[in-house]
């Protein structure tokens, strides 16, 4: 799902308020911002609910409210 987000570069160019409103459907645990970078925390599906679920994180860099930066990381 991530992978998705950074290939296809959708959220580069988007502003704040887009950013949130696309990233709303996904399992973010939680997001930590600053004005220029956030980090969502993304939970990954697991085939067994016995499993402990591992995260992603989502990377973005903003320059004047837009998105000019987009890093996945686990």
């Amino acid at each position: 799902m991530l992978d998705d987000l950074v290939e296809s570069e959708i959220l580069l160019g988007k502003d704040k308020k887009q950013v949130i409103e696309l990233l709303d459907t996904m399992d973010i645990k939680q997001y930590n911002y600053s004005d220029n970078n956030w980090m969502f925390i993304v939970l990954k599906p697991q085939p067994s609910p016995a499993m402990q679920s591992p995260v992603e994180i989502l990377d973005l860099t903003f320059n004047n409210d837009t998105v000019i930066g987009v890093e996945k990381r686990k």
